[in-house]
């Protein structure tokens, strides 16, 4: 009869430690997955802020194909720079 009384106490004994095993695995597996959930935000927050910063690039990349537009007309009319401005306005050369 011990033996049976034995296991029993066993049984639930391990009973209780695999509750708490499971209890600590699933706290475990809340807090993996809340890290990963930041990780996923902070990966989205990434890939707006990436779109913003491209789209302000090609906003200005076009703002530079204008100005580059405008400088080769005035090229194209002989006024490239303030150095020949200078020149034929008589005013002293820039210094750099």
């Amino acid at each position: 009869m011990t033996d049976v009384c034995d296991l029993q106490i066993e049984m639930s004994r391990l009973r209780a430690e695999n509750e708490r095993l499971q209890a600590l695995l699933d706290t475990e597996n809340s807090a993996v997955l809340a890290r990963v959930e930041q990780v996923a935000s902070g990966w989205d927050a990434l890939r707006t802020e990436l779109a913003a910063q491209k789209a302000v690039n090609l906003q200005l990349a076009e703002r530079l194909a204008a100005c580059s537009a405008v400088l080769g007309r005035l090229a194209g009319r002989g006024k490239v720079c303030e150095c020949q401005l200078a020149e034929e306005n008589k005013l002293p050369l820039p210094t750099v």
